[in-house]
């Protein structure tokens, strides 16, 4: 399968994020295959989020929390009412 998108497309591009810290965060995502990242139906999860920017580990964390916030929103359901 790798076959099918080789020299076409990279597999880890590099995006950049800027951050409320007014610096701009290289990443990427390293996923397993690496072409799923082109698939309609893959859903990243948190551990394939990589920065390649320099930053502490908690920076890190924080850096990766709201990446992943951003492609994925937490849904917010709304209540039920109920009508007599």
């Amino acid at each position: 399968m790798t076959e099918l998108y080789k020299d076409k497309f990279p597999c880890h591009p590099t995006f950049q994020i800027d951050s409320s810290r007014n610096k701009t965060i290289d990443w990427t995502l390293k996923m397993v295959p690496p072409e799923s990242i082109y698939w309609k139906t893959g859903k990243i999860k948190k551990k394939e989020i990589r920065i390649l920017s320099k930053v502490t580990p908690g920076e890190r964390k924080e850096f990766t929390d709201e990446i992943f916030l951003d492609m994925y929103p937490p849904l917010i359901k709304q209540q039920k009412v109920r009508q007599l």
